[in-house]
């Protein structure tokens, strides 16, 4: 079987990396269970915010010139079936071997309708959804959500100053948090607001991540039209996202906040130069297939490595290896479990949801929504702004158009 590609040219270098950042995710989970020591590699964690970077740019290059409802089916079968496949294959997993933990049904059900808030009690993230790791997909709708309302109402053009706007409340939010902090003395403002409910109602309104899809979008933005103007921006939304990288390592990790920002900053480089070093010429057919699959592994990896690894590396301990070589072994098999969803199972998901959206296409063009729904927004023009320089940086322009399936 052979990846689906668009017939516009792939970002192979974004493929990559986002596999990388996933690995680091997964390590972050993996190795502080291995021994107290290495409590502070929870700084992978920092691969998310990778993620939400690309996410950004991926998202601005494809929605660009797209009708709504082709945005909405582009997200769904791209954001569903592996959630929907995952989420059986974590909920099986852990009905079998791990009959401890409370609530699974319910927490499967909220993963299946992708319920952002659930009405139960929750210590953990993982309470709320077969997988605390869900979480992430609540803040990528919510970006998603943004991106459709520009297409509903022909207003991509705002896609500019929305990058502005996500830095730039972040950056004051966390600004406030940290100023209280520091006058305060005590984590009585986080207690207040991050150890509660509020944390997901923050999640939802991009307050808490939205700057590092601003990144993104800036990023986008100088492939259109060049370099200048887009420097502040650009630092505004690195600015709210270090700051939001800092709170984690300090009130979550309880280390430095150091090595988590540096990764943040080095992917972000990363990602740029992935976009704009972009190769013209053709290479291998195999090194092509490899980089896709690779990057289609990513996402299947990331929502089944947390409960179904922590399952496998107890069973190997169990049976009497140490904690990191039951750790080095899963690692392996949690990515060879990752591509087999994305090879299989995703894969044939997807083409089968195909007949019914153009099935819902033709309902929604018989309602009043239809045409608003179904009819392209106008492709965004940078030319049309004064505040864009002309020139471009590195040969992005050629690549401007191609959109990975993995985001």
């Amino acid at each position: 079987m052979k990846p689906a590609t668009t017939e516009r040219k792939e970002i192979l270098g974004l493929d990559i990396l986002r596999f990388l950042c996933a690995l680091a995710v997964v390590l972050s989970h993996y190795i502080p269970r291995v021994a107290e020591e290495y409590h502070t590699f929870h700084w992978g964690g920092a691969g998310v915010n990778i993620f939400f970077v690309i996410s950004g740019f991926i998202i601005a290059l494809s929605a660009d010139g797209r009708s709504p409802f082709a945005f909405i089916q582009s997200r769904f079968t791209r954001l569903v079936p592996a959630a929907w496949i995952c989420a059986t294959l974590s909920v099986g997993t852990l009905l079998l071997w791990d009959v401890g933990q409370e609530g699974l049904i319910r927490r499967y059900l909220a993963s299946l309708f992708f319920l952002p808030l659930v009405p139960w009690p929750t210590p953990t993230l993982d309470h709320a959804w077969i997988d605390g790791v869900y979480w992430t997909l609540f803040v990528e709708i919510a970006f998603y959500s943004v991106i459709l309302v520009l297409l509903f109402f022909n207003a991509f053009r705002l896609i500019k100053p929305l990058a502005t706007i996500l830095g730039s409340v972040s950056l004051a939010y966390w600004t406030v948090f940290f100023a209280a902090y520091l006058l305060q003395g005590d984590t009585s403002s986080y207690a207040a607001i991050i150890s509660t409910g509020f944390k997901r109602y923050f999640d939802l309104t991009l307050i808490h991540h939205g700057a590092w899809f601003g990144v993104g979008i800036n990023i986008w933005l100088m492939t259109k039209g060049g370099i200048k103007n887009r420097w502040l921006s650009l630092a505004i939304c690195f600015a709210g996202g270090a700051l939001q990288a800092s709170h984690h390592s300090i009130f979550v990790v309880e280390a430095s906040p150091v090595p988590e920002v540096l990764f943040s900053a080095v992917g972000v480089a990363l990602v740029y130069l992935s976009i704009t070093r972009q190769p013209q010429t053709g290479g291998s057919a195999r090194l092509y297939t490899a980089c896709r699959w690779i990057g289609l592994t990513t996402y299947p990896l990331y929502l089944l490595h947390n409960q179904i690894g922590r399952v496998i590396v107890d069973h190997l301990t169990l049976a009497g290896l140490g904690k990191m070589p039951a750790t080095l072994i899963t690692i392996p098999l949690a990515v060879l479990l990752a591509f087999a969803v994305a090879y299989w199972f995703e894969a044939n998901l997807q083409k089968a949801l195909k007949p019914a959206f153009s099935r819902v296409a033709a309902l929604v063009g018989k309602t009043p929504l239809g045409p608003a729904l179904l009819t392209r927004a106008r492709t965004f023009r940078e030319d049309t702004s004064p505040l864009y320089a002309t020139d471009s940086i590195g040969n992005a322009r050629a690549f401007a158009g191609s959109a990975n399936r993995g985001n």
